[in-house]
């Protein structure tokens, strides 16, 4: 039988030491240049005007739509105006910066998606101030063709000119549109003459 006494090992563990003086001073610069680099990057955005801003902010998006593939942007028509609560995410938003309270709600009946990682709401004017839509139509911006909770969950119906609008990425030949529709007008016209004709043929005979 082992007789001998053992001394308790101790830990190799090395008690917490306070924070070294040099990292201290470290840190501190690192968060001063950084807050030099914020305020100098605020400063020189002041010296733009509105639109050169946004312009900038476009070319920033227009980088992320080139790094990532999965990038969408829908355009959707906006919930009723009791379920209204998204807010535009431009930093420079047109309606924002004209509002005495500086509200960027998106309250117009249409509004764009940006679908990412995370969802992003603009107002149309806003984003089609910043980057060119129809270059980016139908492949990258396009009509959301999901259901709706407050459309009985049914896909919206878009009318004919915006499905050709997004179809021919905003190169649409409006004469060409509008003669169909006069055709379709006149068949219209046509089909209800017909259909009127013969119920009071069918009435007297």
């Amino acid at each position: 039988m082992d007789t001998k006494l053992h001394r308790p090992r101790r830990s190799r563990r090395r008690s917490a030491s306070p924070e070294s003086p040099t990292r201290v001073v470290r840190d501190r610069h690192y968060y001063l240049r950084i807050e030099e680099e914020f305020g100098a990057e605020e400063e020189r955005r002041s010296r733009l005007t509105q639109e050169e801003r946004m312009a900038e902010d476009g070319r920033k998006l227009q980088r992320r739509l080139e790094q990532d593939a999965a990038m969408t942007i829908l355009l959707q028509p906006s919930p009723p105006i009791h379920m209204r609560r998204a807010h535009c995410r431009a930093s420079e938003c047109i309606i924002a910066n004209a509002s005495p309270r500086g509200d960027s709600l998106i309250v117009a009946d249409y509004r764009i998606a940006l679908v990412s990682d995370h969802l992003q709401y603009f107002h149309i004017s806003c984003l089609e101030k910043m980057i060119d839509l129809p270059s980016l139509a139908p492949s990258r911006f396009k009509l959301d063709t999901d259901g709706y909770r407050w459309n009985d969950d049914s896909p919206w119906t878009w009318g004919l000119m915006l499905r050709k609008w997004f179809q021919h990425s905003g190169c649409v030949d409006l004469a060409r549109i509008a003669g169909y529709i006069d055709t379709y007008d006149t068949f219209e016209t046509e089909h209800g003459a017909f259909s009127t004709a013969h119920i009071d043929w069918k009435l007297t005979h």
